[in-house]
C-alpha cells in the first residue's frame, strides 16, 4: 500500500484529487493538510510514502518543507502539483530534491501513475519540467543537480562503490541506487561511467 499526504490550501481541489486517487486500490491518503508547517507535522507523525503538495502552501512553502524532510527523511518523496511554468521555480525544486513535477490539470490516471513510479524510485515530471532540465543540462556545475545528488556524483567520481556510498552519506545501498538512477536520467548517463565523465566534464571531480 502507498501512503500519500495531500498537500493544496485549496478544499475543494484537495478533494478532487483524493476522488481522483481513491479509484486505486494500491494508494491509502494517510492525511490532508492545507499548511506547511502542519504538513511536517503530518509527514512526522503519518510517515507518508508520497508527499503531493502545492508549492505556494501558506505559512511554510513546499520548497522549505522539501528541503526540510529531505534532510532528515529521505525515504519521503515529493510531487508537486502546479499551476505555474516558472523555470527558476520548477528548477529549484528539483535541486531540493522533489521526485515529481506536474500541472494540476493532470487527468486521475496519469496521476495515479505518476505515484507509482515515484514510490519505485523514478521521476516524473511534466513536459515544462522535463524542458527545465534539458534547458539546464549543459550548466556549469551540475547545477540542476540536488545538493545530495551533486555530491554523490563527486564521490562516485572518486571511486567509491554503492556500498560505500550508502557508508559515508548514512543511507541504504537501495537509496544509493535510487539516487544514481534519477541522476543518470537528468543527465543523460546509461552508467556510472557516465556519472564520472559528466563529473569531470562540469568540474566536479575531486
Amino acid at each position: 500500500m502507498i501512503k500519500v499526504l495531500l498537500v493544496d490550501h485549496h478544499p475543494i481541489f484537495r478533494e478532487g484529487l483524493a476522488a481522483r486517487i481513491d479509484l486505486d486500490q494500491d494508494i491509502y491518503i494517510v492525511g490532508e493538510t492545507e499548511s506547511g508547517s502542519r504538513a511536517l507535522e503530518l509527514i512526522r507523525s503519518a510517515m507518508p510514502d508520497i508527499v503531493i503538495m502545492d508549492p505556494s502552501t501558506p505559512d511554510k512553502p513546499g520548497l522549505a518543507v522539501l528541503e526540510s524532510v529531505t534532510a532528515k527523511m529521505d525515504q519521503v518523496r515529493f510531487i508537486f502539483l502546479c499551476i505555474s511554468d516558472d523555470p527558476e521555480g520548477i528548477l529549484d525544486l528539483i535541486r531540493g530534491g522533489a521526485m515529481g513535477y506536474l500541472l494540476k490539470d493532470i487527468n486521475g490516471q496519469d496521476l495515479i501513475s505518476a505515484i507509482k513510479r515515484v514510490y519505485h524510485g523514478k521521476t516524473a515530471f511534466c513536459e515544462i519540467a522535463l524542458s527545465v532540465l534539458h534547458e539546464f543540462s549543459c550548466h556549469p556545475n551540475g547545477r540542476f543537480l540536488t545538493d545530495r545528488e551533486t555530491r554523490i556524483v563527486c564521490l562516485i567520481a572518486n571511486g567509491l562503490s554503492n556500498k560505500h556510498l550508502a557508508r559515508e552519506l548514512n543511507i541504504s545501498v537501495r537509496t544509493v541506487e535510487s539516487h544514481k538512477r534519477n541522476i543518470m536520467q537528468k543527465i543523460g548517463a546509461q552508467s556510472s561511467l557516465g556519472i564520472i565523465r559528466y563529473a569531470f566534464e562540469k568540474g566536479l571531480a575531486r
